[in-house]
């Protein structure tokens, strides 16, 4: 069954983002074309969730301390360990303007018994972006920003393997 969509204010698409197109290949080129058999009529009515505001999602909560100065960090990697840190640069009133820092790595981070440690360097000639504080719908808070989750750095090195 197909998910039944509500029509958005601009240029017909849906009023919840989603990609109601289709693509075909013709003589080399593609062709795209908006399918209205996806958007709701008196018959069908809409039964994607995100028109219909059923999905809730993440609200930002209100920063109250002043966050100058304080480094976050993520990690990511699969078979290794990457460190990320960035700092925030000021306090606004939409965020945390924050910039990526370079990571200072200690010790060996080659090899599979590596003893690497990884810690906040200088800031990176990097765009700055806006770091938001979240809360989740099970009553936990987040930060996000950049397109990436972070957290609050305790200052400790971090473990950093290039080779797990």
């Amino acid at each position: 069954m197909a998910v039944i969509h509500k029509k958005g204010n601009l240029d017909g698409a849906a009023a919840c983002g989603c990609n109601v197109f289709t693509s075909w290949k013709t003589n080399e080129r593609m062709v795209s074309k908006r399918q209205f058999l996806y958007f709701e009529t008196p018959e069908r009515p809409a039964t994607c969730k995100r028109c219909l505001g059923q999905i809730k999602r993440a609200a930002t909560a209100p920063i109250t301390e002043d966050m100058t100065g304080k480094i976050f960090t993520r990690s990511f990697g699969y078979d290794m360990t990457f460190n990320i840190f960035c700092k925030v640069l000021k306090h606004t009133n939409k965020g945390l303007l924050c910039q990526e820092c370079h990571t200072n790595t200690n010790g060996m981070e080659n090899g599979w018994t590596s003893e690497g440690r990884a810690t906040a360097g200088s800031l990176k000639d990097s765009k700055p972006f806006i770091m938001l504080s979240k809360l989740s719908g099970y009553g936990g808070q987040y930060w996000s920003g950049g397109g990436e989750h972070w957290w609050l750095w305790d200052g400790k090195p971090r473990y950093e393997n290039h080779c797990d």
